[in-house]
């Protein structure tokens, strides 16, 4: 008897857990279904000749930014109860699937310094062919191929090279062959983390990348993916990654910018607050409301300047504080004067600087927009950095990733580029 009540307990405390989980995906499930739904609402309203994907796209935005952070279920918000449901795959709630084939025929012509050699040239030819029927790697096709092809010819006449240092006449061919599927492997490893990284900005969607070295494919599954994000994600996906040198402003050039930014959002903010005020006032004349088109968004040049008296207050030094009373009004402290906070991470004299994640669309329209076109000088433009990948970081210190002010010259162009490295 005592077995049988161990085990019903057990059951009971399983079935408890169980449904403890899945009250999360049922949570979040309910909250994309009223996104989803306000989203088409706007569409069906949405006057005639605008993109009707655009405005879809937009009003997903708005409604997910009004759950912001507070709580939706047991004190979590919308982003932790999505990070809690269950991971469901693709058949079971759809989303995206790509593969990407990493060109082993490109890095071993690399490796040879693209030699003419004919032999060397039909083989990387007949084993692109045979890897198509045949279950060995591209490589080890290659390699059986050309010693078909060549006579016995060793490797190290074809890949010898005074660009590299890694063959030598002494060099075997089975040292080689070790040599060219490393660089495959390392290839498609480098890959791999660069579409982890442009995939990550993505928030919650988890993909998941599957390896096949043999073949040099990778196979993305991104499950759940929004309709409207497919097109950017293939964008990002398909981008050529370019190597390029930049130089970076420290604070001192670039702290006037932040105080600038957030004059602009502040200025926004109280505009949609006299806006809304405006629309509670004139509901007895609710067709005055749309006599005039709204007031194009952005700041001149004259109200940026103008609204740029109180720059110093956000990078007042830690020293100069004399008491509780300044600290409390500190524009730094307050999210109420210093808007800018609602989506970076700043330090209090400005040296460390760090974008929300989770808001990274939100942060890119901003850095994008034409109003910081006024606020930046023609040849400086704000980009993110690399996601932190220490494990000790906690979910907080996850959360934002550093940003940086980078210098390019006037035309655009990076200030040193890849191509000028030859070794």
């Amino acid at each position: 008897m005592k077995s049988k009540g161990g085990v019903v307990l057990l059951t009971v405390v399983i079935s408890l857990l169980s449904l403890y989980h899945l009250s999360f995906t049922y949570v979040s499930n309910g909250i994309e279904d009223e996104i989803s739904q306000y989203a088409e609402q706007q569409v069906s309203e949405a006057e005639e000749g605008l993109n009707l994907d655009s405005v879809r796209k937009a009003a997903r935005r708005e409604k997910k930014k009004s759950y912001g952070d507070k709580a939706v279920y047991l004190g979590k918000t919308y982003d932790e109860v999505k990070k809690s449901r269950l991971n469901l795959g693709l058949d079971l709630q759809g989303g995206m699937h790509i593969t990407l084939v990493v060109s082993p025929v490109d890095i071993i012509k690399a490796l040879a310094n693209h030699s003419k050699d004919e032999a060397f040239n039909e083989a990387l030819v007949s084993a692109k062919k045979l890897q198509r029927t045949e279950q060995l790697s591209l490589a080890n096709l290659f390699y059986r191929e050309y010693k078909k092809l060549s006579d016995g010819t060793p490797l190290n006449v074809v890949f010898l090279s005074p660009d590299n240092s890694k063959i030598t006449f002494k060099t075997t061919d089975d040292e080689i062959m070790e040599i060219i599927n490393r660089e495959i492997d390392d290839a498609i490893n480098r890959v791999e983390q660069v579409l982890t990284l442009r995939l990550d900005k993505f928030g919650t969607t988890q993909p998941k990348i599957n390896k096949v070295s043999a073949t040099g494919r990778l196979e993305i599954e991104m499950p759940g993916v929004d309709e409207s994000d497919q097109d950017r994600i293939i964008k990002q996906v398909e981008a050529v990654a370019n190597l390029e040198f930049l130089g970076v402003l420290d604070v001192q050039e670039y702290g006037e910018y932040i105080g600038k930014i957030n004059d602009y959002l502040l200025s926004q903010k109280k505009e949609g607050e006299t806006n809304s005020d405006d629309v509670e006032e004139s509901t007895d004349d609710e067709e005055g409301l749309f006599d005039e088109a709204p007031a194009e968004e952005g700041l001149t040049d004259e109200a940026i300047v103008d609204a740029s008296e109180d720059d110093e207050a956000l990078f007042e030094d830690e020293g100069t504080a004399d008491s509780t009373e300044a600290d409390s009004t500190n524009v730094a402290n307050s999210n109420e004067e210093a808007p800018i906070l609602d989506y970076f991470q700043i330090s209090p004299q400005g040296s460390y600087f760090a974008g929300d994640k989770t808001k990274r669309e939100e942060i890119d329209e901003l850095i994008n927009s034409e109003a910081m076109k006024s606020i930046l000088p023609a040849d400086v433009k704000i980009v993110w950095g690399v996601p932190s990948r220490n494990a000790e970081a906690t979910e907080e210190q996850l959360k934002f990733v550093q940003m940086y002010f980078v210098k390019r010259d006037l035309g655009g162009a990076p200030l040193l580029s890849g191509e000028t490295i030859t070794e």
